[in-house]
């Protein structure tokens, strides 16, 4: 077995509403290989929490497309790396969904099949590990 299958992919949940916040961990929670190390209510939380939990994923959903949840998504982007970011988005919001790409992060809508939600994650993890490990280091 790799050393890639071997350890759990760490992930942190940040989203405002506290139901969709305990849906997406006991999503997350129910895969093999995954850990949910945190989670927070608001982006000031969860921007608090990064370097301390260090996850190897950030999963935001963010509920609309207003200017709060761009500059949410750039402040998390900026302060923890666009690679190692997830965003979740409702349909609909095709001009929201071009700002956040323009990120170089990865966005999905809400209305995504789960497994293609942790097929992201995988392969978010498996791109970002190397440089991860090289800053830790």
């Amino acid at each position: 077995m790799s050393a890639l299958r071997q350890q759990s992919i760490r992930i942190m949940v940040i989203d405002e509403e506290h139901l969709v916040r305990a849906s997406l961990k006991a999503l997350v929670a129910s895969w093999e290989g995954f850990q949910v190390v945190g989670e927070a209510a608001s982006k000031h939380k969860g921007v608090k929490q990064l370097s301390r939990l260090q996850p190897d994923v950030v999963l935001l959903s963010l509920p609309g497309s207003d200017e709060v949840d761009n500059r949410t998504a750039h402040d998390i982007a900026r302060v923890y790396g666009s690679a190692r970011l997830l965003i979740l988005i409702a349909d609909g919001h095709e001009e929201f969904r071009s700002e956040l790409l323009r990120l170089r992060t990865r966005v999905l809508l809400k209305t995504q099949d789960p497994i293609e939600v942790q097929r992201t994650i995988q392969n978010i993890y498996a791109t970002t590990r190397g440089r991860r490990d090289d800053n830790d280091a």
